[in-house]
C-alpha cells in the first residue's frame, strides 16, 4: 500500500501528537521522503530522484522536477536540498559527485562536479567557496579521522577546518551513542560544528578560522537499559550496520550519560540546538542570536526517532520545527509543526 503524507500542527508546545487525520491535508504524492527544507513560502521535499515544492500555506503541489541518471539535470544514488542563505532565490541540491542549482520554481540553473572527490563527500556551497565532509586514514597511529574541509570555487581544498577521530576504530572500544563524525552547518560566512568537544557548538569564519566556541547549557541524560537495548537492536537490524554487529559488538562500551547536542541548525539569525529525549519521550532545545546570548531554553517537545541513532527528517523555519514522521500502523508519513518561539 502507498504511504500518504498527512499535515498535522501540534495544539501547544508540549501537546502530544495528534492522532487521525481530522485537521491534516494529505500530500499523496510522498511515499519515502529524504530530506524537507522551509523557504521562501515552500516545502520542499525529495523522494530521489524526485523534488517536490509544495506552497507552505495551503500545502498544494506547486511543481516537481528530477530523474534518474548521471547526465546533466539528472540525479545519482540520493538528493539532498541544501540551504544557502547568500543565494535565497535559489534551490541548491546536492547527488552523488556533483551539486544542482535550480530556481524555486524548478528550472535548472548550472551544475558543478568535484574533481578527484570521495564518493561520500557532500558539497555546500559557502559563499564563492564550498564546504564538505571528508576522512581519512593515520596510518602511523592506525585512527580513522572525519573531518571538515574548506574548498575554493573550482573545489580545490585550501585547509581543513576540522577533525575527531570517527565512530568506527579498528580493535579499539567503541561508543554505539556517538554520531559517524562531525556534523556542519553554514551560515552567513560562518561554519558552525559540532562534534568531540562535549556540549560545545564551534565556529569558524570564511577562512575556516576558529571565531568562537560555545558552551551550551543542554541537560546531561542518563542512558539507561532500555537505551542500551535499543543502540543493540539498531546495529543489529540496520542495513548500513548489521552485516558487522556481530564482529564489532563485543567493543561497545556505553557511557553513562549520552552526549550533550545531537543535533544543530542555524536560519533567520538563530543557532538552535537540541540533546536527546528523556524518559517522558521530550527533547530539550536551545535558542540562541548570533550574539552567542541564550533567547530561549526549556523548550521541549517530542520529536519522534526513525531509529535509536536518527532522527525523522525535520527542519527549522521561522520559529517552528517542521517533522517528517512515518506512522508505520497506518501507512502514512505525517508533517508536524511545532513552535518553537
Amino acid at each position: 500500500m502507498k504511504k500518504h503524507l498527512i499535515v498535522l500542527f501540534s495544539l501547544t508546545l508540549l501537546s502530544p501528537f495528534i492522532s487521525g487525520g481530522e485537521n491534516g491535508v494529505e500530500l499523496a504524492e510522498i511515499n519515502k521522503p529524504g530530506n524537507i527544507v522551509v523557504d521562501g513560502g515552500q516545502i520542499l521535499i525529495t523522494e530521489f530522484p524526485t523534488v517536490y515544492v509544495y506552497s507552505q500555506k495551503d500545502f498544494s503541489l506547486i511543481t516537481k522536477f528530477g530523474k534518474k541518471g548521471d547526465g546533466p539535470q539528472e540525479f545519482s544514488q540520493y538528493i539532498r536540498i541544501q540551504k544557502d542563505p547568500e543565494n535565497p532565490d535559489k534551490i541548491v541540491i546536492g547527488s552523488h559527485m556533483k551539486i544542482s542549482y535550480y530556481t524555486r520554481n524548478g528550472k535548472f540553473l548550472s551544475e558543478k562536479r568535484p574533481k578527484g572527490a570521495g564518493l561520500a563527500n557532500v558539497y555546500k556551497p559557502f559563499g564563492e567557496k564550498f564546504v564538505s565532509y571528508s576522512g581519512y586514514q593515520d596510518k602511523k597511529k592506525k585512527i580513522n579521522y572525519s573531518t571538515v574541509e574548506l574548498y575554493d570555487s573550482e573545489m580545490k581544498k585550501i585547509k581543513q577546518v576540522y577533525k575527531e577521530p570517527q565512530f568506527f576504530q579498528q580493535g579499539r572500544k567503541l561508543n554505539p551513542l556517538r554520531t559517524w563524525g562531525a556534523w556542519f552547518r553554514l551560515y552567513k560566512n560562518q561554519i558552525f560544528i559540532t562534534g568531540e568537544r562535549e556540549g560545545y557548538v564551534l565556529i569558524f569564519d570564511h577562512n575556516g578560522d576558529i571565531k568562537k566556541e560555545l558552551k551550551c547549557g543542554l541537560k546531561k541524560l542518563k542512558v539507561r537499559d532500555s537505551d542500551i537495548k535499543r543502540y543493540h537492536e539498531y546495529f543489529r537490524t540496520d542495513p548500513q550496520t548489521k552485516n558487522f554487529y556481530e564482529a564489532v559488538k563485543a567493543q561497545f562500551q556505553f557511557p553513562s550519560t549520552f552526549p550533550v547536542i545531537r543535533g544543530m541548525d542555524v536560519v533567520d539569525e538563530k543557532l538552535y540546538v537540541n540533546g536527546y529525549p528523556g524518559p517522558d519521550g521530550k527533547t530539550e532545545f536551545e535558542v540562541y542570536d548570533l550574539n552567542w546570548k541564550l533567547l530561549k531554553d526549556n523548550i521541549y517537545l517530542q520529536i519522534p526517532e526513525a531509529t535509536a541513532r536518527d532522527l525523522y527528517p525535520y527542519t527549522i523555519k521561522d520559529g517552528k520545527l517542521y517533522q517528517l514522521v512515518d506512522d508505520v500502523d497506518e501507512e502514512v508519513w505525517e508533517l508536524y509543526v511545532h513552535d518553537l518561539k
